[in-house]
């Protein structure tokens, strides 16, 4: 069976399936070979397509491959690979994924992954829309190999910022899963390269992402010269807040023992870039105060005029909790995806990030915690 038999080229018209080559082809449970890719896998599921979708018999494609699929595949696959992208069926790009979105944006088409994209879903909404399904996953696990249309499970802002994460450091060889590079993250490094472009639009006296080099050792991700080493790195909470219905977020790393005051006139953060004139007017000169300390992240209304309130993440809905008004004085807990609520008009919660690069180090925001703030669960009235 050859490719030509079971799809058509973008060139014989509108596209209909953007298939995620290198998610495809290395996808191992699609046969009992055990090799880390194979260009059969392709064929097999576009066949299985063939069979269960005829409103879509031989589809118009776009295979979009990560360019590191050529060096998995077998050597007598490769050329397959090669022909494809010769005879306008593939298309090889350092980074497959946001191609392969902005593709099914651009034609309404259909995605063939298993990937569930999260760290590329901020600013596409149809990527969770229930009533578009618009993705085609391959299902392995109950018997013989078939394809599921879907729409993807709607995933909080938290996991959003932690995937987004981990692609960035995959980008500087970084994998945390994998554990490589995770001890270059214990320690704070600074380039200090005058000719280096990335270091010279860096905030004052800001620290760098390593980069893992050929041995190991911590690179510049800029100018790749060696990065000087400038201190351990703290253990970090990464406070994120945003205007309520927007997507414009500020993150503020906060380190161990630190606290920060927010509010219209507080000193450690200014709120005027996130709220408009009108909603900004609605919190009170130091309306909150988000401490972290041993017992984790806890926020503290600071007796303000139009209140906070919490938005408790529930795990077996998977969906936010009703808001519940904090008593003034009395710190609480935030928890991942919990969401804290301030005068109805801005949102502080936990980031999924973890390590603070490209912000002020951590030291010079915010002052150190005098007292361990009381940890309750509040389950008051509703706000």
């Amino acid at each position: 069976m050859n490719l030509d038999d079971l799809c058509r080229p973008s060139s014989a018209g509108t596209v209909e399936l953007a298939v995620d080559l290198s998610n495809v082809c290395r996808n191992s449970q699609i046969d009992s070979t055990g090799d880390p890719a194979r260009w059969d896998r392709l064929l097999r599921v576009l066949q299985i397509w063939n069979d269960s979708y005829s409103a879509f018999e031989r589809p118009v494609v776009v295979l979009i491959a990560d360019e590191s699929l050529r060096h998995l595949l077998p050597p007598e696959e490769r050329r397959l690979l090669k022909q494809a992208v010769q005879d306008g069926f593939a298309i090889e790009t350092p980074k497959a994924d946001p191609m392969l979105l902005d593709l099914a944006e651009e034609c309404d088409c259909l995605i063939l992954s298993n990937d569930q994209f999260v760290s590329y879903r901020r600013g596409r909404p149809w990527m969770e829309q229930e009533e578009a399904a618009r993705f085609v996953q391959v299902r392995t696990s109950d018997g013989p190999v078939e394809l599921d249309l879907i729409a993807l499970r709607p995933r909080s802002s938290y996991s959003k910022s932690r995937a987004e994460e981990q692609d960035e450091l995959k980008e500087n060889r970084i994998d945390l899963r994998r554990d490589l590079g995770a001890d270059l993250l214990r320690s704070l490094f600074r380039c200090e390269n005058p000719t280096c472009l990335r270091r010279s639009f860096l905030p004052k006296g800001a620290v760098s992402a390593p980069e893992r080099g050929s041995g190991g050792e911590a690179v510049c991700p800029g100018c790749k010269g060696r990065l000087t080493r400038v201190g351990d790195a703290r253990e970090t909470a990464v406070i994120k807040l945003s205007a309520l219905g927007r997507s414009h977020a500020q993150r503020v790393p906060l380190a161990m023992g630190g606290t920060i005051t927010i509010g219209r006139a507080a000193d450690d953060l200014s709120l005027r870039d996130l709220l408009e004139p009108e909603d900004l007017r609605r919190v009170s000169r130091e309306h909150l105060r988000v401490d972290f300390g041993q017992g984790g992240v806890t926020a503290t209304d600071l007796n303000s005029s139009n209140g906070s309130a919490i938005s408790r993440w529930d795990r077996g809905s998977r969906e936010s909790g009703p808001p519940v008004r904090l008593d003034a004085g009395v710190a609480v807990d935030i928890r991942p995806r919990d969401v804290v609520i301030v005068a109805g008009v801005l949102c502080v919660e936990r980031s999924g990030r973890r390590f603070p690069f490209d912000m002020e180090p951590v030291a010079r925001r915010g002052r150190e915690a005098r007292d361990e703030p009381r940890t309750v669960m509040h389950t008051g009235e509703e706000f």
